[in-house]
């Protein structure tokens, strides 16, 4: 590893993304609104600073257009996302995208069960 901070640093952000969006992944992209509002902010201002759209990208599973999102509301509102951050952490539930009942063929089912 490199003895220079700056890169120390990036490479500790990073594993911390990882670790917190790996149970998120599923084999796709990931939602946005999943992600919690602090790695959204810190996403955002490295890519500000540092540019590496590829490692976020790989990293977070988002798509590109998803993080120059984030980049412009922390542009536009420095605080953006502190807020987001208070409001996730009152609510401190992360919701994971459940798989739907399939609905029965038969429409009849649907209201008397199998046996009718």
């Amino acid at each position: 590893m490199s003895e220079n901070p700056i890169v120390r640093d990036l490479v500790r952000k990073l594993k911390l993304f990882r670790e917190t969006i790996k149970p998120l992944i599923r084999g796709g992209p990931i939602k946005s609104s999943l992600i919690p509002p602090n790695i959204r902010e810190d996403a955002a201002k490295i890519y500000e600073e540092h540019g590496g759209m590829d490692i976020l990208l790989s990293v977070l599973h988002v798509s590109a257009d998803q993080i120059r999102e984030w980049y412009r509301n922390i542009k536009a509102d420095p605080k953006y996302y502190t807020r987001k951050v208070n409001k996730f952490e009152e609510n401190k539930e992360l919701r994971l995208p459940t798989k739907r009942k399939k609905l029965p063929s038969k429409p009849r089912e649907r209201f008397y069960g199998k046996f009718y």
